[in-house]
């Protein structure tokens, strides 16, 4: 149960329409909603109604003979309990079981009346097809619903849907809860963190499509309420309530397992495993540099059990940067400004400690980030000895961001990224990643990126087969400077 500061004044959540181009895949129309956890015979929604209203839920396959009889959803829970009634919507976690894999349904969403049921909202969603195959998904992050992107947020999402892709990664900022005109810095109240969440799922097209799709998503600093927040922000606890509910996923055996204390999960689908790891939960300031200082020793016993017990390549999922120093922006009266974070730049001995582990697995895996304002890949393996890009064999950090926010303007005469000698691709645009990865064998891949913006072509594309080579080398016993000056 949530206790909310009844003092605040409530604001009306008002949402500017959607403007609806030739092609469009999301509607107004639609209650907003993503299909979170998802297996061959199970699918989990999200979804946010207004909060006086009840309803029923009913699949039924889409190639369906007349006559079949509709499935019927459970619903397991609704989360926020606004007794006092600040809200005007409230969340719903929904369930089907008993579905039919690697099928696609026909969703019926009805409000329960006095007068009978009146049908809302009409939607399509598939299980899973977990047989052995390349998977094709998206991985984005940074999804501002201020106003000034509409334009941009439209064309990015239309984009996305045109991918048909198996699912989305959807890595942090999902929220910004400390949007400049709405919430002061440093400020948000538990009511500001339950009302930007709302406001802004029900913003995002992703929860409007036509076609639902399968969302695997964590999280980052603005989701929690604080830019460069961290376990001590005073709103981690009711955000992270908050993204759970709207954004998290629920565990199915043998497809779902989330961890504990944070918003942690891992994913297995078809012989690939995806761990989406939690920066913010756990997490201490850059000031402290422990072994534990990034994850924690919880969070990471819980991946690295997963890497050893689980066949098949990882993907490593975090909201922010893996390997990268932190960049340090010099300003004209001699202040500096820290504009970047992540694991090895805030917290190097965690670093250390936590990469030496994953290469003494002997899994194949590559890694993923966000948080950064423009997309990239960067090179690892054993070329880059004593420095944080080294690895035993060689892998890539894929990064993508942002999808619809802010993108900061690089000087006059310089070049639109910070130097980094392992960037083998770049982009600063509003963009996704197109990721398509196939088995190699039981334990290798192959993989292509392709970065995609507003125009639906190409900004970069990179491809790579990532395996372990023979034997095992021990991790750089020094990953060079953490810290960079521009």
């Amino acid at each position: 149960m949530i206790k909310l500061n009844v003092s605040l004044v409530v604001l009306l959540l008002l949402l500017a329409p959607f403007v609806h181009g030739e092609e469009s895949f999301f509607s107004r129309g639609h209650v907003p909603m993503i299909q979170g956890s998802t297996s061959e015979t199970e699918v989990h929604f999200n979804v946010l109604v207004p909060r006086l209203n009840n309803y029923r839920f009913l699949a039924i396959p889409a190639d369906a003979p007349m006559g079949t009889p509709p499935i019927a959803a459970e619903i397991i829970g609704e989360p926020f309990k606004d007794a006092q009634g600040l809200l005007h919507e409230k969340a719903l976690k929904v369930k089907f079981t008993g579905l039919a894999a690697n099928t696609k349904y026909n969703l019926e969403i009805a409000e329960i009346t006095n007068g009978g049921l009146r049908v809302q909202d009409k939607r399509r969603f598939s299980t899973l097809d977990n047989t052995a195959r390349p998977l094709k998904y998206v991985v984005a992050s940074c999804f501002s619903d201020e106003t000034v992107y509409e334009e941009a947020r439209l064309q990015i999402w239309n984009n996305i849907a045109k991918q048909n892709a198996d699912f989305l990664l959807l890595i942090g900022d999902q929220t910004y809860v400390d949007t400049f005109g709405e919430v002061e810095r440093n400020k948000a109240t538990e009511l500001d963190v339950v009302m930007r969440y709302f406001k802004s799922f029900s913003t995002n097209p992703v929860t409007r499509m036509a076609e639902i799709p399968h969302v695997i998503a964590t999280w980052d600093d603005h989701d929690t309420g604080v830019d460069n927040g961290n376990e001590h922000t005073p709103t981690i606890e009711i955000a992270k309530n908050a993204f759970k509910v709207l954004w998290g996923s629920e565990d199915i055996a043998g497809f779902v397992e989330n961890g504990k204390g944070g918003v942690q999960s891992y994913v297995k689908i078809a012989g690939q495993n995806f761990v989406l790891m939690d920066n913010r939960s756990f997490r201490e300031p850059y000031t402290v540099n422990t072994r534990y200082a990034h994850y924690g020793q919880e969070q990471e016993d819980w991946l690295i059990n997963i890497m050893k017990n689980n066949s098949g390549p990882f993907h490593l999922v975090d909201g922010g940067m893996w390997s990268s120093p932190t960049i340090i922006r010099k300003n004209p009266d001699g202040s500096e400004k820290r504009i970047t974070e992540g694991l090895f730049g805030d917290h190097p001995l965690n670093f250390e400690g936590l990469m030496k582990e994953i290469f003494d697995t002997s899994k194949t895996f590559l890694t993923y980030s966000g948080d950064i304002h423009f997309s990239q890949i960067i090179d690892h393996g054993p070329q880059w000895k004593d420095t944080s890009r080294f690895a035993p064999f060689k892998y890539v950090e894929i990064t993508s961001s942002p999808a619809h926010s802010i993108i900061f303007p690089g000087k006059t005469g310089e070049p639109p990224f910070w130097p980094d000698a392992q960037r083998l691709k770049g982009a600063k645009e509003y963009n996704f990643v197109v990721v398509e990865s196939k088995l190699v064998g039981d334990s290798n891949l192959k993989i292509s990126a392709t970065a995609l913006g507003v125009q639906n072509k190409p900004l970069f594309t990179y491809s790579a087969k990532i395996e372990r080579t023979p034997g095992k080398r021990k991790a750089a016993t020094s990953c060079g400077p953490r810290i960079k000056n521009i």
